[in-house]
């Protein structure tokens, strides 16, 4: 994928991952994709949880509820949190549908 293309060593980068209320098959496929790349990474942290799969107030998968938005806002806040005591230079947030085309992304960002 994206993330394996960069032209940024896997071994300088910790990778966090979170998945939760996925109706799909977002947790095997990570796991499956984490058991061969893991190694490769300096550090990665895995969170994830099959239940509920939904939120109590949203209308449905793609209906971004309150108490959707807190739950991302608290699993950023988290990943803030672990990037400040791995004393990390930089932090970049993707989320699932987020695709990094250019392989020199992370250096773009990063020479800003």
């Amino acid at each position: 994928g994206g993330l394996e293309r960069l032209r940024h060593p896997p071994d300088r980068m910790a990778l966090w991952l979170a998945a939760d209320h996925s109706v799909d098959n977002t947790s095997a496929v990570l796991s499956e994709w984490l058991s061969r790349v893991r190694s490769r990474y300096h550090r990665v942290s895995w969170r994830h949880q099959e239940l509920p799969r939904s939120f109590p107030d949203e209308e449905g998968p793609k209906h971004w509820s309150p108490s959707r938005y807190e739950h991302l806002m608290r699993l950023r806040q988290e990943a803030l949190e672990a990037a400040r005591a791995m004393w990390a230079d930089y932090l970049l947030f993707l989320d699932a549908d987020n695709v990094l085309l250019n392989p020199d992304t992370l250096a773009l960002l990063m020479a800003e």
